[in-house]
This record gives C-alpha cells, structure tokens and sequence, in this order.
C-alpha cells in the first residue's frame, strides 16, 4: 500500500529546493503553502523556520505524522511554537546539533538531527595567499555581511580574479 507524503516548504528557495530533493527521494507530493491538497495524508512534513511552522502547518487536512524539519534564523518567540507542538505534537528534526540545542534551550525537544547535505571538501592544495573570508552558500543578502555582498555577486570579486570561492551544492564549487 503506497503511503501519501506532502512536502510543505514555507519562504525561502532553500526550503523549496530540500523538499523538491526529499521528494524525489522519498516519492511525496510538494505543496507550496498555501495552495495545499484537501486530500487526507499519511505524513505531511513542513520544512522552514521554527516560527513560522505554527502557521503553515495545515489545520483542514487530515494526517497520521506530523514532521517539523526546523531552523533558526535568530531569537523567535517561542508560546505560539509551544502551543502548536502541544496541539499537533509534531516529530521535530534539525539539520545540526546547533540548531538543537538552541531549540532545547526553550524546552522544545528535538526528535533527530539530520544534516540536509552541505558538505564542505578542503581543495587539495592551500592557497598560497591566506584566505580573508570563505563563504559557502548561495550569496543572498540575509546570510552574508553587507560589505560581502558586491564582492560575492561581482563577476571576478573585488579581492581579484582568481581569489574568490564561492561553493554551491547544487551547482558545484565554482573557483
């Protein structure tokens, strides 16, 4: 019997794009809130910020499973976070022992710890410059330093051509 899996990523591409990934690997359905099916599901898993999970997590569909796969992206209030866990009792993952310790430090337990693929390689050789800054991810402006942002996005890098790393796991490192 197959099970029926919705995938629920909220905002950021980077939630889309993991529950586009989970979702060929584990045959669910995406569902971009809030166009969401009326259809029952064994499991509906949200992807996205602890604070916004509450609000996402759909309330007319009816489901077996509830998976939060959760970040932090700063401090949150954590009442509506509580009430919706005591209402849905989700089984709450992270993608780092980080995050779950700054979640267990409001009391919200955390079920697993399942890293969502970042994998960072050292290069074979080390720069003969030393290296002022690295940055590992897409260069969107809410993750980096404002004074990174024109060096990640020019065409050569300010620091000079050749002296830039910019590593995307979708696309591969690019030097």
């Amino acid at each position: 019997m197959d099970k029926r899996v919705y995938i629920i990523p909220t905002g950021a591409l980077s939630f889309k794009l993991q529950a586009n990934l989970l979702a060929d690997v584990i045959g669910g359905t995406v569902f971009n809130w809030p166009y969401l099916s009326s259809i029952p599901a064994d499991t509906i898993i949200v992807i996205g910020n602890i604070d916004v999970l509450p609000l996402v997590t759909p309330r007319f569909i009816k489901f077996k499973r509830l998976i939060w796969y959760t970040v932090i992206e700063g401090d949150f209030p954590d009442f509506g976070v509580k009430l919706a866990i005591n209402a849905y009792k989700p089984y709450i993952i992270t993608p780092s022992k980080y995050v779950k310790g700054l979640l267990e430090a409001h009391d919200i337990h955390v079920d697993e710890v399942i890293p969502h693929g970042i994998a960072y390689y050292p290069p074979d050789n080390i720069p003969k410059k030393d290296i002022d800054f690295l940055y590992i991810g897409e260069p969107i402006k809410r993750k980096i330093p404002p004074w990174a942002l024109p060096v990640l996005r020019s065409p050569s890098g300010q620091a000079g051509a050749g002296q830039r790393l910019h590593a995307s796991r979708y696309k591969g490192p690019k030097a």
